[in-house]
């Protein structure tokens, strides 16, 4: 684990292109408008999200990430 300095975090995530991304800090789902960009290389059949500003408490944090489909099944 790393120690950061601020009480908020700025996470990249990346996955098969179209589907729909749920990043979770500590069990709670971190809002969408926290979504800040979003990239898809088509010919790579990747995509990339940024979430800013999300927040963590002090000491240890769990990060969790779901990624669902384009049919809503989590893969």
């Amino acid at each position: 684990g790393a120690t950061l300095a601020f009480a908020q975090a700025r996470f990249r995530v990346k996955g098969a292109a179209g589907a729909t991304f749920r990043l979770f800090v500590n069990g709670a789902e971190v809002a969408a408008s926290h979504v800040g960009k979003k990239s898809v290389l088509e010919d790579k059949q990747v995509q990339a999200w940024e979430y800013l500003g999300v927040d963590l408490r002090p000491g240890r944090n769990e990060i969790a990430l779901a990624q669902a489909d384009p049919f809503g099944n989590e893969r």
